[in-house]
């Protein structure tokens, strides 16, 4: 006899504190959590890992006192699964902490829906959140939803290879401080829009934010939106190949930044305008390698007022492969601390004819490759002997001094 309905129960419901671990139904076709389960406040570590149900029916009220849930909920459910998923009213309203894998690898999964007040005590998301569901097209995400939540772990929706939409609610994000590797990865999303609040408590974001998004045509981002963040890592915004619209309007964006990782808004080639808001990049020392590199309709840059005056090094390949970039202008006192700039910067920008920089960059002693001579088809540099130590000076054609 191979049992095919599969009833999760308490004996003892008033005693009954945590769900345990079940995993590898492989035979299971439907899953049943009795309302004996109700006062369940722990869900334990591979609770229906691995399972094939084609159905997943929760009792009113399942999950609603639930505090913790543990690593692999509902995770890997790749060979059946679930195509549609419920989750009843109150589930996860209280629940503070989600391990890693929540719901993360169901192959055939095309709808889930969470009720009002889900998720709105969390305050921390392992790795793995809802990542890799490859058949979902629309996730919503409920009123009052993320409004506590305060560290994210890696790969948070990531891999969403048919979604379209996803919908966040007022007040979400708005206490996140820690955003993991990953965020919201190579997913196919068009548009996406953040609420007021969104990312202003923000101060460090890992690798991989919104990187490899190459359906994603426009970002809507709300004032305040990372103007705390003191860290970004390596590949923000990368190859995002359809982006458009520069979403960096509001003053305050990244004015407290102090280093920027490698390749910032890499290969947004049909990214047309990028003007940035005052005092943005004000307090970075340090710019990662191909920092708006390969922006191939970008044609001007004026970078604002107050960016880079505490700028230090400048990695490889600073806005390098622009090839119709005409006009590059720095601010006046920018780049005054700059003692580091490492080769190739600006290379392949054929095109580029105007380069304005401030007077306080013309008096530094620069650290500068050999191989650093041309910017597009003009010499950059020559050098100079002076006491032992080699120092650069900028050509004046091609160049001006405000």
């Amino acid at each position: 006899i191979t049992v095919r309905i599969l009833t999760i129960a308490c004996r003892a419901p008033e005693t009954c504190a945590t769900l345990p671990t079940i995993s590898n139904l492989a035979h299971i076709e439907d899953v049943i959590i009795d309302s004996s389960c109700n006062h369940v406040t722990e869900v334990s570590t591979g609770f229906l890992l691995s399972c094939s149900a084609k159905t997943l029916t929760m009792s009113r009220g399942c999950f609603s006192q639930v505090l913790r849930v543990g690593s692999d909920f509902l995770y890997d459910w790749r060979e059946q699964g679930c195509k549609r998923i419920d989750f009843p009213k109150g589930a996860f309203n209280h629940t503070t902490e989600i391990g890693k894998n929540f719901m993360s690898i169901n192959e055939k999964l095309f709808h889930v829906s969470f009720q009002p007040g889900c998720f709105g005590a969390l305050q921390k998301v392992g790795d793995d959140f809802l990542a890799r569901l490859t058949s979902l097209k629309t996730i919503v995400f409920p009123e009052g939803c993320f409004t506590q939540l305060v560290e994210v772990g890696k790969s948070f929706l990531v891999c969403q290879r048919k979604g379209r939409t996803v919908k966040f609610p007022q007040g979400c994000f708005s206490q996140l401080r820690i955003v993991g590797a990953n965020f919201m990865r190579m997913s196919t999303w068009e548009e996406l829009s953040f609420p007021e609040g969104a990312f202003e408590q923000v101060e460090s974001i890992d690798s991989h934010f919104l990187a490899n998004c190459r359906d994603l045509r426009a970002i809507s981002l709300p004032p305040g939106s990372f103007s705390n963040v003191i860290e970004i890592g390596d590949h923000f915004l990368t190859d995002c190949r359809l982006l458009q619209a520069n979403p960096f309007h509001h003053e305050g964006t990244f004015s407290k930044t102090i280093s920027i990782g490698n390749t910032f808004l890499f290969g947004c080639e049909s990214l047309v305008n990028l003007s940035l808001p005052p005092n943005s990049f004000s307090q970075v020392r340090k710019v990662g390698s191909s920092f708006l590199r390969a922006l191939e309709k970008l044609k001007r840059l004026d970078f604002p007022r107050g960016c880079f005056s505490e700028l230090e090094v400048v990695s490889h390949d600073f806005m390098s492969d622009c090839p119709k970039l005409e006009t590059v202008k720095f601010p006046p006192n920018s780049l005054a601390n700059l003692t580091t700039l490492l080769s190739p910067s600006f290379r392949a920008c054929l095109r580029l004819k105007n380069v304005t920089l401030p007077l306080a960059a013309k008096t530094r002693q620069l650290t500068v490759p050999e191989e650093q001579r041309t910017i597009g088809t003009q010499l950059l540099f020559e050098f100079r002997e002076k006491k032992g130590t080699a120092s650069a000076t900028f050509i004046a054609s091609g160049f001006s001094w405000k």
